[in-house]
């Protein structure tokens, strides 16, 4: 980029019941709160409450290390683990491991792309990549896809990392990609308002000219002068810009206008692209041939999870509902957030649920955070260049609806996102997790983790085995029984996780905001079938 396991008698004193109350909203409008909402549905009493702490387990100090070279050592609990330190303390997201080998990014802000020996850590080949801030990986065959933060989509061979592709689309990208049916989907900002517009080439928030092949400050010149640029043509108007691309080729299938960039990413089953972008809308398009659905704001706060209920395929979200309630004797808005479904066209079908009220949704809890506040996200930001987040990034909106507005906070966003394992919805909505009926209407547990706190600490959980599987801003990691909400694992770390693992054979792969990444071997083979963020290529379980 130019601009820039644990004892019996531990795990019972870190788990006890509790009541957690949840008061039924409504979602309103993205910029509306309402005094009053209509829509009110009574939240199923749990017939289990939970609280989960974790005061009593010690952390385990993972020590400063050689750059590159693994260490294994053994946790509290007798756990197997091997940790890697990257050569920048950057913010990593989720890796993807795919026939035993482990695909991730150096991180926020580097030029490092990485396939390491995933029961070892041992390097396999690294890559520079054309632009910086890789996301996730996403694998499918011998295909690994990923994009920059600025500001390019990069295919590469699995085997030896050899570009098969790129193309530059925009900066910043916030989101990572999706494939599904040979089929690569990637949102984007294209700088325009107007319908069916061609996309070419423009200058970055800088103002300096897209990158060319003698402008890459000496990193991967050659590669940098196959990456194509412009030639999208992009229907209907919106600030950003949903793609579709052959995955071998690269050849542009489609491309829809998308009112924001994406939450975390696309999401593609049966057929359909699902995308919740930042200023809360939901839209959907046929994949195969780029036809708009439904497009609607919704007060969106994550990537939606697709699931067959009554043999109709719908999208279940979290959703924001910004009240006006009076504190003190003062009118005050308070975010609350539950989750809804729609149908295929983006339209809400029944009322939203288990709806709690949502502190971490608000702008100075977010900046506030202990674990990952305001003054490392400005300082991360500025080091890419973003003194201030460009307007391309619509940070203003992203804040609004999410209290996020840090281009690396944003980079890194993915919310409660509810999801669907063996026929069960789990919701998580910031620290508290419930399982139930696909219907809702039936709570089976509820666990809240750390009440005392008012930020979010948890990732979405990896669904492996009949577990859930979370890591934490504050360096827990541990997982629960998906039946009964009861404690499965549990250890801490001297490090703090932003984002999801990833789960495959009994091994938990995680990644940390300071450039580390670690493996825990529980040695419960039930723990498998994640093995990247939202369990696989498509971000649906698969």
């Amino acid at each position: 980029m130019l601009k820039r396991m644990l004892p019996a008698f531990t795990l019972g004193a870190m788990l006890v019941a509790a009541c957690t109350a949840s008061t039924p909203q409504k979602g309103g409008e993205l910029s509306t709160p309402v005094k009053n909402p209509p829509d009110k549905v009574e939240a199923p009493k749990p017939a289990k409450t939970l609280t989960l702490k974790l005061d009593d387990l010690k952390a385990y100090e993972v020590k400063e290390t050689e750059a590159g070279k693994p260490v294994s050592f053994t946790l509290e609990n007798g756990m197997k683990a091997w940790a890697l330190r990257l050569p920048q303390p950057l913010p990593l997201a989720t890796p993807a491991i795919s026939n035993g080998r482990l695909f991730v990014g150096g991180g926020f802000g580097s030029y490092d792309f990485y396939c390491l020996d995933a029961n070892t850590g041992e390097m396999i080949w690294k890559v520079t990549t054309t632009d910086d801030g890789p996301t996730g990986a996403v694998v499918s065959g011998d295909y690994v896809a990923y994009n920059t933060e600025s500001c390019t989509l990069e295919v590469r061979l699995c085997s030896n990392g050899e570009l098969v592709w790129g193309r530059w689309l925009g900066d910043p990208l916030m989101s990572q990609p999706a494939i599904a049916e040979g089929r690569v989907l990637m949102c984007w900002p294209t700088g325009y308002g107007g319908e069916q517009q061609e996309q070419n080439s423009q200058p970055d928030q800088d103002g300096d000219p897209v990158p060319q092949t003698q402008e890459m400050n000496g990193r991967n010149s050659a590669e940098a002068a196959r990456i194509k640029h412009g030639g999208v043509k992009v229907e209907g108007k919106g600030s950003h810009a949903l793609g579709c691309f052959d995955l071998k080729t690269g050849e542009v299938f489609w491309a829809q206008a998308v009112p924001g960039d994406c939450i975390s990413a696309p999401v593609v089953e049966g057929g359909i692209v699902y995308a919740a972008t930042l200023d809360g809308s939901l839209t959907q398009i046929e994949l195969k041939s780029g036809k708009l659905l439904g497009q609607e704001k919704q007060n969106a706060t994550s990537a939606p999870w697709v699931a067959l209920r009554d043999g109709e395929q719908e999208a279940i979200l979290s959703q924001r509902d910004t009240r006006t309630e009076v504190v003190d004797g003062k009118e005050k808005q308070i975010h609350y957030e539950g989750w809804r479904r729609f149908d295929k066209n983006s339209q809400t079908r029944g009322a939203l649920r288990q709806s709690q009220q949502a502190e971490y949704l608000h702008r100075e809890n977010v900046r506030a955070n202990e674990y990952y506040g305001a003054q490392s996200k400005s300082a991360q930001d500025a080091g890419v260049g973003f003194a201030t987040a460009p307007g391309a990034a619509n940070a203003q909106q992203a804040g609004d609806n999410l209290g996020e507005d840090s281009i690396v906070g944003l980079w890194a966003f993915q919310g409660s996102r509810p999801m669907v394992h063996r026929g069960k919805l789990y919701n998580c909505l910031g620290n508290t997790v419930s399982g139930g009926d696909l219907s809702g209407d039936k709570l089976e547990w509820e666990l809240t983790y750390r009440p005392e706190r008012n930020e979010r600490l948890l990732s979405p959980p990896a669904a492996a085995g009949g577990q859930l599987v979370f890591a934490g801003l504050d360096g827990a990691v541990f997982t629960i029984d998906a039946e009964s909400g009861e404690l499965k694992h549990a250890m801490k770390l001297n490090k703090s996780f932003v984002f999801q693992p990833a789960v495959v054979g009994g091994k938990i792969y995680l990644s940390t905001q300071d450039g580390w990444l670690v493996t825990i071997d529980t040695g419960d083979k039930a723990l498998d079938g994640w093995s990247m963020w939202g369990g696989g290529p498509a971000h649906n379980g698969k």
